[in-house]
């Protein structure tokens, strides 16, 4: 009897064993806990499979009158049967045999499932640190320009700025007001996330989504696709296979065993022992059609390895190359804030000594600030396509996971 063990290696991307609260956040989310409640049916459905398969003893009762010309009389009989599948095609061991692959596609579906809730609570922690990062540039960008904002009105004033000049950065600023509007509600959301779903170890399981964060921005993805993904999309064509078979089987001749001992009051008793033999003649076509709509299913399943394969090693050169082109833009930028800040410094000294324009000393301050946001959605950007990528691979629970918190997920004792 074939079986799949799965050999999950999971060497890279773990951080520091997670505090219990993690796996409580885990369970408690109704998608977890529905396939985690379907991989501990498993016992279940093999036990009614076996069940199936023993004796099956009914006992029947008769009470009544029965009349014969002017006569009648009180009749009574009392049956007992036992009957068992005979099983002459083994399909017992078949449906057994697919309880087994079964195993590898519902633990998957629970990692699965792990790996969903996991994306939402680091995108939701990426979204709330990029957003405080913003606002931090933005507020910076806001005190320096207060820095200068007497000497601006006081320059309108005098007629040293036009008042076309003057609207012009008043309508940046107000600009300026927006993005950061805009930002603070991005920061509330993904704290209102982070919340719902850490609730009352909300400050220890940011801090841990953060260093989490910063653990997949350092380290270089595999490329290979989890372990129990893999077995869970081998396991698929082999069940399809099985009930393939069993169909195959059912067509086909099989027996039971019978017996039945019968009392009938003031009568003679019964006993009865033998083998019944079975076999469909006419269905209408209901087996064929369903054995090839299960053909066509082993089919189907033997595709989605291959196709997840193909997706996975294109978006890794996706993953490759954007990092490549986000490296430079990162790299263009940085310098360009380099730039700006030497020219601020620069703008300052002159203003000082009344030799620089003020809105030339705004501009700069809008345009640093706003090279500072380009850098820190850059960096996100990057991240995230990382964290999608693991997500694709179903690698994700490995930033926050270890294979004892795994275990502990899955119930599963002794590898078993």
């Amino acid at each position: 009897m074939a079986k799949i063990i799965a050999d999950h290696d999971r060497k890279n991307l773990v951080i520091q064993k997670p505090k219990s609260f993690v796996i409580e956040s885990l369970l408690g989310n109704p998608k977890v806990a529905e396939a985690k409640l379907d991989l501990e049916n498993l016992s279940n459905e093999r036990d009614t499979i076996e069940a199936e398969a023993s004796p099956l003893v009914t006992a029947s009762s008769d009470v009544g009158v029965a009349g014969l010309d002017d006569e009648s009389m009180t009749a009574g009989r009392i049956e007992l049967s036992v009957s068992k599948d005979a099983d002459i095609n083994k399909i017992k061991e078949d449906r057994l045999e697919a309880l087994i692959y079964q195993k590898s596609i519902r633990i998957n579906e629970v990692i699965k499932a792990s790996n969903e809730h996991i994306y939402k609570l680091l995108t939701a922690s990426l979204n709330y640190q990029s957003a405080k990062l913003k606002l931090n540039v933005i507020d910076k960008g806001v005190a320096d320009y207060e820095e200068i904002k007497g000497l601006i009105d006081a320059s309108r004033k005098v007629g040293l700025m036009s008042n076309g000049q003057f609207l012009k950065i008043q309508e940046q600023l107000n600009e300026v007001q927006l993005v950061r509007s805009r930002i603070d509600l991005e920061h509330a959301a993904a704290d209102i996330t982070l919340k719902k779903k850490l609730k009352d170890n909300y400050l220890a399981g940011k801090s841990l989504l953060k260093r989490s964060l910063k653990t997949i921005t350092e380290t270089k993805p595999r490329r290979a696709i989890n372990s129990y993904a893999v077995n869970a999309l081998k396991s698929a064509p082999l069940i399809a296979e099985i009930n393939l078979k069993v169909e195959e089987k059912s067509s086909k001749w099989n027996g039971s065993f019978n017996a039945n001992a019968t009392a009938i009051k003031e009568g003679d008793n019964r006993i009865f022992a033998g083998f019944r033999f079975a076999k469909p003649v006419y269905d209408g076509g209901r087996s064929t059609a369903r054995q090839k709509t299960l053909k066509n299913q082993v089919i189907k399943a033997n595709l989605q390895l291959e196709r997840l394969e193909e997706e996975v090693a294109l978006s890794y050169l996706q993953l490759k190359q954007g990092q490549i082109s986000l490296f430079e833009q990162n790299q263009r930028l940085e310098k360009k804030v380099e730039f700006l800040e030497k020219v601020k410094v620069d703008l300052d000294v002159r203003q000082s000594a009344g030799k620089a324009q003020l809105r030339e000393l705004a501009q700069v301050i809008v345009d640093i600030a706003t090279t500072k946001l380009e850098l820190i959605n850059l960096e996100a950007q990057k991240t995230q396509a990382t964290i999608d990528f693991l997500l694709l691979t179903q690698n994700l629970h490995s930033t926050l996971l270890d294979d004892e918190d795994l275990k502990e997920i899955l119930k599963i004792e002794n590898g078993n």
